[in-house]
């Protein structure tokens, strides 16, 4: 017989249901680690998928499986099952050659039941590590997601088997241009139905199965689907199908930012989606072993025929990296050998040998053209290779049909042959598997007789009849134990249901002879005999989990009898089945008794423990264990208040709490007790925990800590208590090490820390402080809002230390609040001498975090103070190349110091970043660009200014108009209009007409809001008397483009959008002067004059200000523009047209009307508001109503409009200019009598005001004004 190993493997999936079966028949040791919730693997369709459609973001949220709804096998019904085990037709299923995969799921089902695989596998449990201890000991490190808790365990094996699949990690293709495309991009591993691409035109890149069905698919919604492949022989075509909307293309060209899609043919089409059908990589994150395994463009090496490792063989392997093949079959084939090999009954080649046989192998592929992504397909040699297989362990070859029928289904997917699963014929194969169910039985027989070879052979009858009488006395000495009388009683129950099953096969005698049953009855006996002896002499741990551990063998054991039982009735089975599984989920933590029903509320701790002793009620040792274990909650806390007693009465020591497994049954209660229980079992714990060290070892268990941390969200005094016995047991270790690794755990303590409880946030404290010894914890704090550690190991820490929190501190999200807090904690300095004084690594990650941290204006002043900036610059003019990947960082940094007028104290600063333009690569010339921006926004920056034009700055950004980046682009234009603002006519002299029409042309395509306001403000900052940039602006058709601009910008006001009507308002100035008509003709023709009464209305007082002098210069030639009402016309105007201000017909595209435009109105809102910038413009513009023959017309309407009052407030502005236009305006609205009456006697406390402490230059206007109210002589010295 061979030897038996423990084996761990990873997945229950195809492969890791296979690999179990085989394993266990050759009497192996199995565990199952599975991450999701059933066994299927990628057969369990999932309608989730990535967060990442793409799959290409490494912090995506995954999902396993790749299916979509619709996926059928692409391989006929005999090719999708084991060997020994077909996939068969069933009653009620799918009948089709080619069934779905809910057929294929239901029948991995059935496997795992048939061979008692459910029961070996842990299910929500993902393996985060595995690591060699030596060579026949594995570390798997594995985590439990159960109902919202995490679980974190640590197994030892001797072997790992890796059945993860390949259908989980997206390879994703390179296409040109495909940044910049703008339609959706998702791997076929992400597609499930095809109604989210309905009227769509759909590329997909492939050539595979997938692309086949996927193309189907989708095409039964899509307006049109493309296939590109890289298959050399295809020519541009539509297929012939039933949607008949598939073309298919030769590989993507590339990907356009419009959404064009050109393929290598010529071809072309403007796509909404790019499907990526284009396969998967290998993922092994889990796995480490220090090289001796690698992924390198998609091989997996060095793998020994695909299975081993040389260097870690047998006791590391993989099943199911093949690919194109068919998986059931070959998986089953290397699960067998991996089985065998590791029993001992088969032998592998030593390493150098394996080594040579794979170093051949890649040698082969490199000959023949090979690439290297492709090592691990088995087509055209699958049966070749399966038959090496089978030879190594004894078996016979494959029978020819299966190659034949592989080959055909093949070629049916690789011609793209429509219906060929409908149109399948295996006629000439059926004679063939018509056999497979008999060859089948032959090989299950076949590895039966192997595993029991050797095996001594007693009579059935005797052997049944030990059994009965070992299940009597098991049964027997149970019931009379004087120990845990409960948990006996229930366990002499279920060892007696064994009886009938015993006697059953009695009836069936003949069954006996048949080696596996027999073999697995011997081991029930085995397991009985031991039951025996436990309950005669129990060993030194826990006597209830010594039970529960045994009944679980019996488990194992009987599952052997369910395994070997597969010619037995199906009642029979069914029978051992039910056994088998109360077997394995038997625990012994509940009461079998019925509660008290005397009670009908809970009561308090203090109630219990005042009728204890009133009543005298009392319970004896073993009966408050019972109660601790199993009963309910009333009986709990009698029970707990009992453990009190007995303790401090000193009448159970230490030895007691250990032998009767106090504390865990503590721990178990606390997950699920009542408050008020649970308060008094942390009361338990610490005292527990603060008498005996030997006591807080037990309670360092992962499991029990979870626990107890889950208390610390729950009621203030349970969270007070429960973190005191943290504080406590984190003097252990082993505790710290663990209480960090509890999800969730860390920012709890935050929260306590940081809440208003002193004493829990003092002891939260404490803990916080004994966990931040482990970086990863200190971290995790960080991540919470509590940057102390991160801060002090930044100052003190080691210098790998210190890499590690600036690194995690550069990828942190953080808030405006965290940056202060970080920056008041003194973070900057110790980063500084970092980036001054460490190596490469440490100078990166430094700068990473500073530029983090730099987006806060408080922290850039800190960072001034530092002393840095001399050394960025440095580093910006460095050459060297190790020193090239910091100089991003260093530019974004200085891109947010520039924003500080603190930077202006050198005035060098902005000529040398100047001359590093044209040396830098796009990002840092962004950075560079948007600091001179901000180096020359600064108000008293204009020296700066000066001496930047001066140095050619002008010339050296003009290039950069034409740059492809959009950002680039974008902070040269924003550079280029501050620089322009204060001498526009350089812009004449250096801007050609090239340039203006580039210009344009950016307004017109560019996609960025901020982009389009910088190339509008640049044409605004152009002389108003340069015609010739008016004539290309007309020829452009650019009032056109700034209406449409206009009504499609958003309505919702932002910064980008009021920079952009602050830019447009002032472009449009220079089409409005009042000495040009004719332009002005041009510009009402376009439809400006409303746009410029709409952005009287914007956000912004500066748009406000630049659209009323528009609307004032072409007001000004509004009477000379009316048509007189004695005018002959040919067609009479309305009455409507008829202007109360001008006194004829008035027009807004003809006369430039304010009245008919509707701009009145806002003007006086805006005399109305706070804001005084636009004041002056407006007053402005009202003043042309008060031309010569019209100012008597223009003051009615304006007292009509409410607009009087507003005039007088603008008095008390402050603006000497927006006082003077006030006033002059005022001083012809008192000359009608009517508003003198109306509103003088509210004009006349402001007017003296202003006289007395108003500019000198208003006195005489306002004494003019004092004159018409009667307030003041017209003698007077005033004058």
């Amino acid at each position: 017989m061979g030897k038996s190993v423990r084996v761990a493997v990873i997945g229950a999936g195809v492969a890791g249901l296979c690999a179990a079966r085989e394993l266990l028949r050759e009497n192996h040791r199995v565990v199952i680690f599975e991450k999701a919730d059933r066994v299927g693997g990628t057969w369990v369709y999932d309608p989730r998928i990535d967060s990442d459609p793409l799959g290409i973001d490494p912090m995506r949220e995954t999902a396993h499986s790749s299916l979509y709804r619709s996926l059928r096998t692409n391989l006929p019904r005999p090719l999708m099952g084991f060997l020994d085990y077909p996939l068969p037709e069933r009653e009620n299923g799918d009948p089709r050659a080619f069934p779905g995969h809910e057929e294929m799921l239901w029948f991995l089902n059935k496997f795992a039941q048939d061979f008692g695989l459910v029961e070996l596998v842990k299910f929500n449990t993902e393996v985060i590590r595995v690591d060699q201890q030596r060579s026949d000991e594995w570390l798997v490190e594995s985590v439990t997601r159960e109902s919202g808790s995490v679980t974190a365990s640590r197994e030892v094996f001797e072997a790992v088997v890796v059945c993860t699949g390949s259908f989980s990690e997206p390879d994703v293709a390179a296409v040109e241009g495909i940044e910049k495309w703008p339609g959706y991009k998702l791997h076929s591993h992400n597609y499930r139905v095809p109604e989210p691409f309905r009227d769509q035109i759909v590329v997909l890149i492939g050539y595979g199965a997938s692309a086949f069905d996927i193309s189907r698919d989708v095409a039964t919604e899509a307006k049109e689907v493309h296939i590109a492949t890289r298959k050399p022989d295809v020519e541009v075509r539509k297929l012939e199908c039933h949607n008949n909307n598939i073309w298919q293309h030769k590989m993507i060209e590339h990907a356009y930012e419009d959404g064009a899609v050109s393929f290598q043919d010529g071809s072309f089409v403007y796509a909404d989606t790019i499907i990526y059908c284009t396969g998967y990589k290998y993922h092994f994150p889990f796995l480490e072993t220090n090289g001796m395994v690698t992924v390198e463009e998609n091989r997996v090496e060095p793998m020994y025929k695909h299975v081993f490792p040389p260097q870690l063989a047998p006791w590391l392997s993989f099943i199911g990296i093949t690919i194109k093949n068919a998986v059931f079959p070959v998986v089953d084939i290397q699960s067998k050998w991996v089985a065998r090999v590791l029993s001992g009954k088969v032998s592998l080649p030593n390493e150098e040998d394996m080594m040579a046989s794979i170093n051949d192998h890649y040698r082969q592929m490199e000959e023949n053209g090979v690439p290297k992504h492709f090592t691990h397909a088995l087509h055209p040699y699958a049966t070749e290779y399966q038959n090496w297989v089978l030879a190594q362990i004894g078996m016979p070859p494959l029978e020819e049909w299966r190659g034949s029928m592989y080959a055909e289904s093949i070629n049916c997917i690789t011609a793209m042959q429509d219906g060929y699963r409908d149109q399948w014929n295996d006629a000439r194969y059926w004679e063939a598997v018509s056999h497979q169910d008999e060859i089948a039985t032959l090989m299950f027989e076949f590895f039966i007789l192997e595993i029991m070879a050797n095996m001594e052979i007693n009579g059935p009858a005797e052997l049944l009849s030990e059994l009965i009488e070992s299940t009597h006395e098991v049964t027997s000495l149970a019931q009379s134990s004087k120990f845990e009388g409960r948990v006996f009683t229930e366990f002499s129950h279920l060892v007696d249901k064994f009886v009938p099953i015993f006697n059953d096969l009695g009836e069936n005698i003949k069954f006996m002879d048949h080696p596996p049953i027999r073999k697995a009855i011997e081991s029930l006996g085995k397991e009985l005999r031991r039951a025996k002896a436990m309950i005669i002499n129990p060993g030194s741990k826990t006597l209830v989990k010594q039970i529960e551990d045994m009944v679980h063998d019996l488990g194992r054991s009987l599952g052997l009898v369910l395994f070997a039982s597969l010619e037995v009735s199906a009642d029979f089975k069914d029978k051992i089945g039910a056994l088998q599984k109360d077997l394995m989920n038997a625990r012994f933590d509940r009461s079998s008794t019925p509660s008290p029903s005397h009670h009908s509320g809970f009561i308090s701790e203090i109630e219990v423990e005042e009728e204890i002793k009133r009543e005298g009620i009392s319970l004896d040792i073993d009966d408050v264990v019972v109660q601790l274990k199993h009963g309910n909650d009333e009986e709990l806390n009698l029970a707990l208040l009992e453990v009190k007693e007995l303790i401090g009465g000193k009448k159970v020591d230490n030895n007691w709490i250990g032998n009767e497994g106090v504390i865990p049954v503590l721990f178990n209660r606390l997950s699920s007790g009542k408050p008020a229980n649970r308060l008094i079992i942390i009361h338990l714990l610490r005292s527990f925990a603060s008498d005996n060290a030997e006591n807080k070892e037990k309670m360092a268990d992962v499991g029990f800590l979870s626990t107890l941390v889950k208390s610390l969200i729950r009621d203030e005094e349970e969270r007070r208590e429960a973190v005191g016995l943290l504080l406590d047991l984190s003097e252990l270790l082993a505790v710290r090490r663990r209480i960090g690794r509890i999800q969730g755990c860390i920012v709890m303590l935050v929260a306590l820390l940081n809440g208003d409880d002193s004493v829990a946030s003092r002891n939260a404290g404490k803990l916080l402080n004994a966990l931040s010894s482990n970086t990863q914890n200190a971290l995790h704090m960080a991540e919470a809002g509590y940057f102390k550690p991160l801060v002090q190991y930044l100052k003190e820490g080691s210098d790998m230390s210190k890499i590690l929190m600036a690194t995690a501190l550069s990828r942190m999200e953080l808030t405006d609040q965290s940056r202060a807090s970080l920056g008041k904690a003194g973070t900057i300095q110790p980063l500084v001498r970092m980036f001054s004084t460490g190596k490469l690594e440490a100078k990166l990650s430094a700068l990473n975090a500073l530029q983090n941290l730099s987006s806060l204006t408080e922290n850039v002043q800190r960072l001034i103070s530092s002393g840095i900036l001399a050394s960025l610059l440095q580093l910006l003019f460095s050459v060297t190349s190790v020193l090239m990947t910091l100089r991003e960082p260093a530019s974004a940094i200085l891109a947010r110091i520039a924003e500080s007028e603190s930077i202006l104290i050198n005035q060098d600063v902005a000529q040398q970043m100047l001359s590093l333009l044209n040396l830098s690569s796009p990002v840092i010339q962004n950075h560079l660009l948007q600091a001179l921006n901000s180096i020359a926004s600064h108000s008293s920056a204009s020296k700066v200014r000066k001496k930047m034009k001066e140095n050619g700055a002008i010339q050296l950004l003009l290039p950069f108009l034409m740059e492809t980046n959009i950002k680039t682009r974008n902070s040269a234009l924003n550079l280029l209009y501050t620089l322009s603002k204060d001498s526009p006519e350089e812009l004449t002299e250096q801007l050609g007409e090239t340039h203006l029409n580039i210009i344009i042309n950016i307004i017109s395509s560019s996609t960025s809001d901020s982009e389009k306001a910088a190339a509008v403000g640049l044409l605004g900052n152009f002389p108003i008397s340069d015609k010739k940039a008016t004539d290309i602006l007309r020829r452009s058709n650019f009032l056109s483009l700034v209406v449409s601009l206009m009504t499609s910008s958003s309505s919702t006001s932002t910064t980008k959008t009021s920079l952009l009507a602050e830019s447009i308002a002032g472009v449009l100035i220079r089409f409005t002067s009042p000495l040009d008509k004719k332009l002005q003709h041009y510009l009402a023709e376009q439809g400006v004059i409303p746009l410029l009464v709409k952005l009287l209305s914007s956000e912004s007082p500066v748009a406000k200000c630049r659209a009323a002098i528009s609307l004032a210069q072409l007001s000004q030639n509004s009477p000379f523009l009316r048509k007189s009402r004695t005018s002959r016309w040919l067609c009479i105007p309305s009455t409507e047209a008829v202007c109360e201000v001008h006194g004829g017909y008035c027009f807004v595209k003809r006369t430039f009307c304010l009245v008919k435009a509707g701009a009145v109105a806002p003007m006086i809102q805006i005399l109305e508001g706070e804001e005084r910038e636009a004041d002056e413009a407006v007053l402005s513009a009202l003043a042309t109503l008060l031309q010569d023959e019209i100012w008597e017309n223009g003051c009615n309407y304006i007292a009509k409009m409410s607009g009087i009052q507003a005039i007088i407030k603008v008095l008390g502005s402050g603006n000497v200019k927006a006082q003077e236009k006030a006033l002059w305006i005022l001083e012809r609205i008192f000359n009608v009598e009517e508003h003198r009456v109306n509103y003088g006697e509210s004009a006349q406390a402001v007017l003296i005001d202003l006289a007395q402490h108003g500019d000198s230059r208003l006195k005489s206007t306002i004494a003019k004004l004092l004159a018409q109210l009667e307030l003041l002589q017209f003698q007077s010295s005033y004058f």
